[in-house]
């Protein structure tokens, strides 16, 4: 007979080695090009210049295949539940993926690999149109200028009444972005926003993305974290968007935005300079090169097809959380869990924890 509470105790340490091996193989950090805005100038100086990238050395552990083979020796000798155990062969195989894109960041394999990673959703752009003729659009320019400091201090305030504790905000010297992670928000110091569109930003980095990273950690629970790459990106981003749209909050510029991401991924095989060349049609240039890049990163040659699909995330995410809730479903569920399938199949083995979670007001 099983002794079902020794093969959870084992199923625990498998899914925290999982975790440790995913954050060997983190890609973002690695796809920023250490000459960026020597070639973004250089772009602009000639008319047919393709951007050609160098990228950091990447420090991948030596034996970290062997750990991957152990995970896999270890699973087989697990008695647990077949979908479970289908799902955590999937996650390897996206851990492989991902070691493999790492790995051939600059090189003319990293496309291959990048589309591995998000094959189903790619197949499925093919099809979907992110055009909705009921979004209601704020008004761009309305009320006070932000600079990165404001916004910074906007944020702050909203995790001090949600009290997510060792959750911050940075602001760093790296242009107008903006990056939400396991534990910060990044903010680059040139970013300026208005005072609608910072309520904005607060719906998608804080009470989605911040709120959600919030629970998952707090929960204490390896599980929550076992979710593949693109559906974890899919899912996230896409209740992002859908909150922005759901509060009204959604600027004209940021739906474009998303608008001209999905397409330019779909133009992935053009040449850095043909997808600039469409996006400025309808785009200030340096919004059309930064959307342009998002797509060509992890390549040395811009002019060559292929690049870094993620930017379909945001589009396809919304148009998948839009769907689930259409059906019924709540969207508290999400911020439980990312991925509510493979949430489903833990609350149904007992192995989703039902500890309290934080909901952002408009939901809770």
């Amino acid at each position: 007979m099983i002794d079902q509470n020794k093969e959870n105790e084992k199923l625990i340490v498998i899914a925290e080695k999982l975790i440790s091996l995913r954050k060997k193989v983190g890609l973002n950090s690695f796809l920023v090009p250490i000459n960026f805005e020597e070639e973004r100038e250089k772009f602009f100086d000639s008319p047919h210049y393709e951007p050609q990238f160098t990228y950091r050395t990447k420090q991948i552990p030596e034996n970290i295949e062997d750990e991957i083979a152990q995970v896999k020796i270890d699973i087989v000798h697990l008695q647990i539940h077949p979908q479970l155990n289908l799902h955590l062969q999937n996650y390897i195989i996206d851990l492989e993926m991902l070691l493999g894109a790492l790995r051939s960041i600059g090189t003319e394999t990293f496309t291959d690999y990048a589309c591995d990673l998000f094959s189903e959703e790619l197949e499925d752009a093919t099809r979907e149109h992110f055009l909705d003729s009921e979004f209601k659009f704020e008004n761009e320019e309305k009320g006070e200028l932000h600079d990165a400091y404001q916004i910074k201090k906007a944020f702050e305030k909203e995790l001090e009444f949600y009290n997510l504790k060792n959750y911050s905000i940075q602001i760093v010297a790296n242009g107008p972005i903006i990056v939400a992670g396991p534990s910060r928000i990044i903010l680059g110091e040139d970013i300026r926003r208005y005072s609608n569109n910072v309520r904005r930003l607060i719906i998608h980095e804080v009470e989605s993305h911040a709120i959600q990273e919030y629970n998952i950690e707090n929960a204490l629970s390896p599980f929550l974290s076992l979710i593949p790459y693109a559906k974890m990106r899919l899912w996230s981003e896409g209740l992002a968007v859908f909150n922005e749209v759901h509060t009204n909050t959604i600027t004209r510029s940021s739906y474009l935005n998303y608008t001209k991401r999905f397409e330019a991924v779909k133009m992935m095989n053009n040449s850095f300079r043909e997808i600039f060349d469409y996006l400025n049609e309808s785009l200030h240039e340096k919004e059309a090169y930064k959307i342009a890049f998002r797509v060509k990163r992890g390549l040395s040659d811009t002019s060559r097809p292929g690049g870094f699909p993620k930017d379909i995330a945001y589009a396809m995410g919304y148009l998948k959380v839009k769907r689930y809730v259409e059906k019924g479903n709540s969207r508290s569920f999400l911020y439980r869990i990312p991925e509510p399938e493979f949430g489903v199949l833990l609350k149904s083995l007992n192995l989703l924890p039902e500890d309290p979670i934080v909901l952002p007001k408009f939901i809770g």
